[in-house]
């Protein structure tokens, strides 16, 4: 019944919905919190070593955790660079 009931009201099995979360989670610490270390984000998202973090970020956004990182940190600065443009 809970399975049924939750894909009619996320669109989405239980599991793709926490899958997506996670996913979230990961981008956001590497985009808001670009300081942490990727062994860092890894141990907030709950992964049980460095290897299974690169694996659950190859298989499910086809990029590396260094490749995320980097990527965060990008939007960290272009969100910066807005905030200092509009301070003017």
């Amino acid at each position: 019944h809970f399975r049924s009931r939750f894909e009619e009201y996320y669109g989405c099995s239980a599991t793709d919905w926490l899958r997506q979360e996670r996913i979230s989670r990961i981008k956001e610490d590497l985009s808001y919190c670009p300081e942490l270390a990727l062994k860092e984000v890894a141990e907030r998202n709950r992964f049980l070593s460095a290897s299974n973090f690169s694996d659950f970020c190859n298989q499910q956004v086809l990029k590396t955790p260094g490749e995320l990182k980097k990527e965060g940190y990008e939007e960290w600065c272009e969100r910066r660079m807005k905030y200092w443009n509009s301070e003017s």
